[in-house]
Parts: C-alpha cells; structure tokens; sequence
C-alpha cells in the first residue's frame, strides 16, 4: 500500500514538473529582466566597494567619469583608488529605471540615489543619468554613462 502511494505521488510530482516545463514555468527570462539583473549587480558591486565586479560589468574602451580606460584591469585599479576615499556606502539604488530596449543595444534611464562617508563627511544625493548597454555574445554589459546635469 506505502509503495502504492509512494509511486502514485512520484507520477503526480513528474507530470507537474514536466507540465510546468512545457506551459513556460521556469521559462527563459526577458531581455528586460536580464538587465534589471545587470543594474542590480551594479548597485551591489558598489554597495560592497568590490572594484573588480564593477570593472567587469563594462565594455572596453570606455570612458568612466571623464576617464579613459581600455581594460578592466585599468577600471578595476581606478576604481580602488576612489574607494580608498569611500570610508561606507550607506545606501546606492538605481531607482525609477525605465528602459529602452532595441536589438543589441538598451538604455536604462536611472535616477542614482547615494548615501555614502566620504573622509568623515556623510553625503546624501540623488542624481540622474543614463547608463547605456550593448549585448556582447547573451551577456549584457555597461558601453558608457552620463550624469543629467
């Protein structure tokens, strides 16, 4: 009787488990979910001051804050120094994202909301800008910034 119900609730678990595979459960995601991933890896690189996670998420050549770099190595190695300076990031959210997605290439409209210590100074702002993408291969990546001023 155990082994009846047993293998009677193994065939229910399989065929849903099959069913959830052939009506889209757990289905590739979009586009638009890969790149909300992407902006989300960028605020916790930041967050947790990790300079090679933040290098690795552009395409080279870039330029980052009017500088110009042709390797992650070289971003990576700026953007250790600026962290030297960055005693705590309290807070970093791209919020209010709207995206625009076309082929190979997006742009996220963001709205960068900071509240980091800065040689003993909190600094609290919310600026926004634009982050630009290119699809490289299924790998979305950062091809430039600019701040709305």
């Amino acid at each position: 009787m155990k082994l009846k119900s047993f293998l009677a609730a193994a065939l229910v678990l399989s065929m849903a488990v099959f069913l959830s595979g052939c009506l889209g459960g757990g289905s590739a995601a979009s586009e638009e979910d890969v790149v909300h991933r992407l902006l989300n890896t960028y605020e916790q690189a930041f967050r947790t001051k990790n300079a090679d996670k933040l290098a690795a998420l552009y395409v080279y050549p870039i330029e980052i804050d009017g500088a110009h770099f042709e390797s992650a190595a070289e971003a990576a190695a700026y953007y250790e120094l600026s962290f030297v300076f960055l005693t705590e990031v309290h807070e970093f959210e791209l919020i209010n994202r709207r995206l625009i997605i076309t082929g190979n290439e997006a742009t996220a409209e963001v709205d960068a909301r900071s509240k980091i210590t800065m040689l003993g100074v909190t600094l609290e702002d919310e600026v926004p800008g634009t982050l630009m993408l290119r699809k490289i291969g299924n790998q979305w990546k950062i091809s430039g910034h600019q701040t709305v001023e």
